[in-house]
């Protein structure tokens, strides 16, 4: 097997967009509402940093799915996933994987909805276009 050229992908133009969410933000609309007004039409979560409240996440148990309704506050320690926009029908649609603290436990889980505490911070990575 030869060289394998990779230059595409070690010269793309990746960009992060920095979102701080206030109080009450709902988190999966204030995503929409970014990727829409800077035109990005693909997206990961890199980062999210803060609290949120009043969220629902799945997750399985075994092979079930369960949801959760969380309503006080809880300190996210890591998100990541992945969002695409489609523009022409105004149609965002993806997930975010949380790993959060409850109780002095860690679980896991993905986000349905969830409101943001104030100066919950996400990163958007994508490719310019």
């Amino acid at each position: 097997m030869g060289k394998l050229d990779s230059e595409y992908l070690t010269n793309a133009n990746m960009k992060d967009l920095e979102i701080v969410l206030d109080e009450g933000d709902d988190i999966l609309k204030c995503i929409k509402i970014a990727m829409k007004q800077n035109n990005i039409s693909k997206a990961d979560i890199i980062e999210m940093t803060g609290k949120i409240k009043e969220f629902t996440v799945n997750y399985f148990i075994r092979t079930n799915l369960k949801a959760v309704d969380i309503e006080e506050p809880k300190e996210i320690f890591k998100a990541d996933g992945e969002f695409k926009y489609e523009f022409a029908r105004d149609h965002m649609f993806g997930r975010i994987r949380l790993l959060y603290n409850d109780q002095g436990k860690t679980f896991e889980g993905r986000l349905q909805k969830g409101k943001a505490v104030q100066d919950l911070k996400l990163v958007l990575r994508y490719m310019e276009s």
